[in-house]
Formats: structure tokens, sequence, C-alpha cells
């Protein structure tokens, strides 16, 4: 079986992409913009607003709520900023 990994640039220069898996609360992802560039100004904005929650289903930051909000799920044991 072939290396799941996408290589950048054309070369393995450590620099790989590994496929996000299937999510099984996607439906719980904040949409975002794909681009690299595009992703980290719309995050900028995002963040004066909202902020970041852990998915308890891939365990990766795709999940954005308004500041001081309750909805969406809780990092266990803390501060959840």
């Amino acid at each position: 079986m072939p290396d799941p990994a996408i290589y950048l640039c054309g070369g393995d220069d450590g620099a790989r992409v590994v496929p996000t898996p299937d999510c099984p609360n996607a439906d719980q992802h904040t949409p975002a913009p794909p681009g690299y560039v595009e992703w980290h100004e719309w995050a900028a904005g995002m963040a004066r607003t909202h902020q970041r929650r852990l998915c308890p289903g891939c365990d990766r930051w795709h999940i954005w709520v308004p500041v001081g909000s309750d909805e969406g799920p809780k990092l266990s044991g803390g501060d959840s900023t």
C-alpha cells in the first residue's frame, strides 16, 4: 500500500501533510477557508470574538464558539481559554 502522506513541492523534504481522518463529530466543526494564508487571516478575525474548542471526535481544534459561550465541547479538567 502506498504512503498515505501528501508530499509538498514534489519531494520528501520532511514537510508533509497527512490527510485528516474522518471525524464522527464533523457536523460540529466550524467551516473555515481551506488555504493556508486565507485560514490564518480568517482565524485572526475569529480570535477577536471567538474561542477555539477541542473536538472530542478527532482531538483537533476545529470548533469555534463565541467568547463567554457555554456551547460546544469543553476542555476537561481546567480552563478552556
